[in-house]
């Protein structure tokens, strides 16, 4: 191997080092997005055992403002777990285009 070649692999290694670097940031939005989307779901079945379910319907001005944060909190925990999974498709289809371009990388990564 000459020198150009070299640089060539190291440049290739180092994308692909930022491609798996930025799919870890994607998983940790992934994960955050479930756990957003989580809490709403926690926090009224909490309300619901411990007020049990009647004081909702008997107080709407209890229950409107509390369900629309809840769903509006889910809803962004939808759109942070929607975002995460087509960023991390778009990344896994850049890294096997760098997988069969290069051998070596092909090699390394499974």
């Amino acid at each position: 191997m000459n020198v150009v070649e070299l640089g060539q692999e190291s440049l290739i290694m180092g994308e692909v080092q930022l491609l798996l670097a930025e799919k870890r940031t994607y998983y940790s939005l992934l994960r955050t997005g479930v756990a957003v989307f989580a809490l709403p779901l926690t926090v009224f079945g909490i309300l619901w055992a411990t007020l049990s379910g009647s004081p909702f319907i008997e107080n709407p001005l209890f229950t409107l403002p509390v369900g629309g944060v809840l769903i509006i909190v889910s809803l962004l925990g939808l759109l942070l777990v929607y975002d995460g999974w087509t960023k991390l498709r778009i990344l896994n289809t850049k890294i096997r285009a760098l997988k069969a371009s290069d051998a070596i990388v092909d090699k390394l990564i499974i």
